[in-house]
């Protein structure tokens, strides 16, 4: 059994009716997704599937709440005070005007039941509706590689201020940009995203310190669960590994890689370089750089977890908010605006 909430109630409905607009874009994120298909899938999450011992909240309730948290970039107790304050976050939740959210606590154990596997489940699912309404996600994808830095840094003096030790999972990184080394103490998301809309396919989060040439084959065979046939792999020049190049002509996809100066003195790569396809494709590898730059500016280039499997968990979640907002926006063409005053809902620094 799982408690029972006021939804349906007076407080509930009827007054969600008369308050929140027809067209007010929490209204198309509920026609978007099938939320109660991942309650139910969730719901094994729990102990007896939520029959044994106290009954727990709904899953299609903490789902929501879950989004709620990285849609409108609240920490978990920012998130807590957001749903007692707000009545479209109520709408949303499924929770009568009287009627209390779930605390800061409740929602962080639920987030510990959440796998990579549930997440990317979730963005299949958007994807599909996404070509049911009409969006072509097109046969190109793009894949790259973008800097998150650790909760906690590297930095001793900045870590006691924080009241935490080091991330243990996190390594250093540096590159160079513009001229200037830059370092950072985190961890990659390498990320694939259809060429056309630059809607994310698939992520990969490891330490900062690994080779991208590496994930390659990996982003691309995960993006095939959402574009089944895939063209063209588009990338820049830290994935021209042979063994990239390899696995394209077996796959049949066209290796839009950047190719190093080392290998363009080779006539083979030169010629490959000269074909129509490969210089037109190389010019959509903007649209991967965007979406970084949209996640990026969500949510800070920080990450708010510790460690390597919460972190993957944490930039999935921001990743799935990013593709909501931008499917609300190809669909519907509605803009959903997520500023709310962090100052007065949220405790933590970042």
């Amino acid at each position: 059994m799982i408690k029972q909430t006021g939804g349906n109630s007076f407080f509930g409905n009827f007054v969600y009716h008369e308050i929140i607009a027809q067209d007010h874009p929490i209204r198309k994120l509920l026609e978007l997704i099938n939320w109660e298909y991942f309650g139910k899938r969730l719901m094994r999450k729990y102990k007896g599937g939520g029959v044994l011992g106290r009954a727990p909240y709904d899953p299609t309730l903490m789902i929501k709440m879950l989004f709620i948290k990285h849609i409108y970039n609240l920490d978990d107790r920012g998130t807590e005070n957001w749903c007692m304050d707000s009545l479209t976050a109520k709408f949303f939740l499924g929770i009568a005007v009287n009627e209390m959210p779930p605390d800061h606590t409740t929602l962080f154990k639920f987030r510990q039941k959440i796998s990579e596997t549930d997440l990317e489940t979730i963005l299949a699912k958007i994807l599909t509706k996404v070509k049911e309404k009409g969006i072509n996600l097109g046969k190109a994808v793009v894949v790259d590689s973008t800097d998150i830095e650790a909760f906690l840094s590297d930095n001793v003096q900045e870590d006691t201020d924080r009241k935490g030790g080091k991330d243990h999972d996190a390594r250093w990184m540096s590159k160079e940009k513009n001229g200037e080394k830059e370092s950072w103490f985190g961890y990659k998301e390498h990320t694939a995203v259809d060429q056309e809309n630059g809607l994310f396919l698939h992520l990969k989060v490891t330490p900062a310190n690994v080779y991208d040439g590496h994930y390659f084959k990996e982003l691309l065979e995960g993006a095939k669960f959402k574009i089944p046939k895939i063209e063209t792999g588009i990338a820049d020049r830290g994935y021209d590994d042979g063994e990239n190049f390899e696995y394209c002509k077996e796959e049949g996809i066209n290796p839009a890689i950047r190719m190093k100066a080392k290998r363009m003195k080779h006539k083979k790569w030169r010629d490959m370089a000269e074909q129509d396809w490969y210089k037109p494709a190389l010019k959509g590898r903007y649209r991967v750089e965007q979406t970084n730059a949209i996640q990026k500016g969500h949510a800070g280039g920080r990450s708010r977890a510790i460690g390597l499997k919460r972190t993957t968990i944490y930039c999935w979640l921001v990743a799935l908010a990013v593709t909501i907002k931008r499917s609300l926006k190809l669909i519907y063409g509605i803009n959903f605006k997520t500023t709310v005053n962090r100052a007065k809902f949220c405790y933590s620094k970042i």
